[in-house]
């Protein structure tokens, strides 16, 4: 009873819909990535019209021909369409259900086209895999969506799940097809040669079979040859170490991604990309942004500095390094926002306290996209019409400005900032919205930004605001 208690909770069990939600954007820009890096191969060879058709098995027994050049170019398009969608959560698990169908399709054509090799296996089953859980819960359009609408009707909005049921499903079986295709290599190699399969020669006949200065350098050596062999050995038996010690994935992870730049330096066996990233999926995704934030924020000043112009001399030129591999230099555009995000989020900020109406249906559904843009939670909300247990908590809180405007508390220094110039504050505590805060600073924009904002919480509670009051986090 005990063990089908505890096989069902290890499928179907409970688990964090932000880690989900952020493995299912992970995947999305992966499968960006792998369509931009056969998509020139598939074409040249559609163009070509003595092509070698040679159609892999799941291809063979479903009876899949060879696309034609229009039918290439219309599945490149929407691949791109449902991609995006997927990424940012809309209609989330449709168009992440049609991108793995569409980039099925897509690999099983590039490989019918060359050699198949298995670095998509795992990632193949991961972006099925993502379909069988709630994979748009959070972090999506469809969530903010739902939540708006929830606000609409005078629901309570901030009432989001953190966690569910079938959200671990995905991430099982992507870390389980992990761990087999680890674990199968090495054993193969112990029962097909034997121990003797770590004698160095084994391994050094291989890569002189390379032209290339890695090969060449460890190729020289039966001693560096014997160490690799061996090395590789213990990571891939070992690896299902990591769902059974979690505290071995320090070791194992690392070293399986130096295996495959090994093996890629020196054979020729292609980055693995895909592999590479899908290792997140044994990390904790949504505890990293709050464990980011309190690791920099509580080093000196010196070190945040440093790592933040690390940050800005390193990270673009790995990006462009690996988006180069495949992507067009046009999309190498699109790391800017992020990497400038995440430079302004490792910046400390204060903590907010955001006093609203809510009793006002807009002001609920203003503070539903705050919420979502608060990806450090640096901010509270609270409804000042539970005004007993507001004046409680913030005893220098006016009830007659509460009722007039939006009120943000300082929690640090307990200043209290009011209308435009609050969600001015707001702006600067928010990684998206910073990019844009300075043009709130630009004179006509404040004067006429006060404007609007006052008369619009003038008419907050006329008949078109309208909502429930309810109580937040």
């Amino acid at each position: 009873m005990k063990a089908a208690s505890a096989w069902n909770e290890f499928w179907f069990g409970e688990a964090s819909l932000t880690r989900l939600a952020s493995f299912r954007i992970l995947l999305m820009l992966l499968a960006l990535y792998d369509l931009h890096l056969y998509g020139g191969g598939v074409f040249d060879e559609l163009s070509t019209p003595t092509r070698a058709w040679n159609p892999i098995y799941a291809f063979e027994i479903l009876g899949i021909q060879a696309p034609s050049m229009d039918t290439a170019k219309l599945l490149f398009a929407g691949l791109h369409v449902t991609i995006f969608m997927g990424m940012f959560g809309l209609f989330t698990r449709s168009t992440c259900l049609l991108t793995a169908l569409g980039l099925f399709y897509w690999s099983g054509t590039v490989y019918s086209f060359g050699k198949p090799h298995h670095d998509k296996i795992a990632y193949t089953f991961a972006l099925f895999a993502l379909t069988l859980g709630p994979v748009g819960a959070r972090l999506s359009l469809d969530a903010l969506i739902r939540r708006y609408r929830a606000a609409k009707r005078g629901g309570d909005p901030m009432a989001l799940p953190q966690r569910a049921s079938f959200a671990a499903l995905p991430l099982r079986i992507t870390a389980l097809t992990l761990v087999i295709g680890y674990f199968a290599s090495g054993m193969s190699k112990l029962i097909i040669a034997g121990p003797q399969w770590m004698n160095g020669y084994t391994l050094m006949g291989i890569m002189m079979g390379h032209d290339n200065e890695w090969s060449t350098f460890f190729s020289q050596s039966v001693v560096l040859c014997q160490v690799m062999s061996i090395m590789t050995i213990m990571v891939q038996v070992g690896f299902p170490l990591v769902m059974i010690a979690p505290k071995t994935r320090m070791v194992i992870l690392p070293a399986a991604i130096l295996f495959h730049l090994g093996t890629w330096k020196t054979m020729d066996t292609g980055p693995y990309i895909t592999l590479w990233f899908l290792h997140i999926v044994f990390l904790p995704l949504e505890e990293l942004p709050s464990r980011a934030n309190a690791f920099i924020n509580a080093r000196p000043g010196w070190f945040k500095r440093g790592f933040a112009l690390g940050l800005v001399l390193v990270l673009p030129f790995c990006i462009i390094k690996i988006l180069s591999l495949a992507l067009p230099w046009y999309f190498h555009t699109l790391y800017i926002f992020p990497l400038l995000a995440f430079l302004f989020f490792l910046r400390k900020k204060p903590r907010l306290a955001v006093i609203y109406d809510g009793s006002c249906g807009m002001c609920c559904r203003s503070m539903v996209v705050l919420d979502a843009l608060d990806w450090g939670r640096n901010l509270e909300f609270h409804d000042f019409r539970d005004w007993e247990r507001v004046h409680e908590r913030f005893s220098m809180l006016d009830l007659e400005r509460c009722e007039l405007e939006i009120q943000v508390v300082i929690l640090e220094s307990r200043q209290i900032i009011g209308g435009f110039d609050a969600f001015r504050q707001l702006s600067w505590t928010l990684p998206l919205s910073c990019l844009f805060t300075p043009i709130l600073y630009i004179p006509f924009v404040a004067k006429s930004g006060t404007k609007i904002y006052r008369k619009i919480a003038a008419n907050r509670n006329s008949k078109h605001c309208g909502g429930d009051s309810f109580s937040t986090r």
